[in-house]
């Protein structure tokens, strides 16, 4: 049972991942609010790389989204998306 539940995240990040390249800022905004929605370790990469995103609605929920993780990667990344 616990197996399906991990095949149901990965797929669910991968869908995610993929909207993260949508040419529609509102569509890859909404993206980053699921990432930081599933609270996933697997999420985190994918908000510090939505912290590049060229428009600021996405680049800040994603900033938003890092608050729930811990750690000096996300620490770095959150830093160098301020300068």
């Amino acid at each position: 049972m616990g197996g399906k539940f991990f095949e149901d995240v990965h797929a669910d990040l991968a869908e995610i991942a993929q909207r993260l390249t949508s040419a529609d800022a509102a569509e890859r905004r909404v993206a980053v609010l699921d990432l930081a929605e599933a609270a996933e370790a697997g999420a985190e990469p994918l908000l510090v790389g939505a912290l590049e995103d060229p428009d600021a609605s996405v680049r800040r929920e994603a900033a938003k989204g890092l608050e729930q993780f811990d750690g000096l990667a996300t620490a770095r990344a959150l830093a160098a998306a301020r300068r």
